[in-house]
């Protein structure tokens, strides 16, 4: 074999280890302007993939990138999930939601919209174990327990539907009973007595 022979072939031989690594690492093969590696490392921690034009628009990226500045910005998550929604990206908006819950230590605003675009999305069983997550977050709240109560109620489990129902009236009762409790002493406060 000649050297001329020889240095082709090894040139040869690098470019295709080179293509094979550059295609080896998630995301180098489809990555869009707009889409750098923190917002990759967000869509990764948040348990979504999005194809990169939705990535890279400007309604979703911008929450991508905050929360990719501020790990646990509650803003961000809501507007990401609200973006997610209208691109028609739902399952990546609830795991989204989910996953920014069990990362920042627990969010009840988020594990509820969770449960409720797993009810649209007919994913009863999810939305089920979702709600039951915010019940653990919020044991005292009546939206957990009646989020839990329609899962199981479309889902075809009228027993544990009508007992989740029940809590979450007699939560919401203990609520509003304790707001007109309190009602004659704000009123005292303001001066106001009927």
């Amino acid at each position: 074999m000649t050297a001329s022979k020889a240095n082709r072939c090894c040139m040869g031989l690098g470019w295709l280890l080179a293509w094979s690594l550059a295609l080896s690492f998630p995301g180098a093969a489809q990555t869009a302007p707009g889409v750098g590696a923190d917002i990759l490392a967000t869509m990764d921690r948040l348990a979504i993939k999005l194809p990169m034009d939705i990535a890279a628009s400007d309604p979703v990226r911008k929450p991508l990138e905050e929360l990719s500045r501020e790990r646990c910005d509650q803003k961000a998550i809501a507007t990401l999930g609200t973006e997610l929604d209208k691109v028609g990206y739902r399952r990546e908006a609830a795991n989204a939601h989910v996953s920014y819950s069990e990362t920042c230590g627990g969010h009840a605003p988020s594990l509820r919209a969770a449960a409720i675009i797993l009810l649209r999305l007919t994913d009863y069983p999810k939305a089920a174990t979702v709600a039951s997550d915010l019940i653990k977050l919020q044991p005292f709240s009546d939206s957990g327990y009646y989020l839990r109560g329609v899962a199981y109620d479309r889902g075809g489990f009228p027993k544990k539907a009508i007992d989740d129902y029940i809590t979450s009236i007699e939560l919401l009762s203990l609520s509003s009973s304790s707001l007109m409790a309190r009602a004659p002493s704000v009123r005292a406060s303001m001066g106001c007595w009927e």
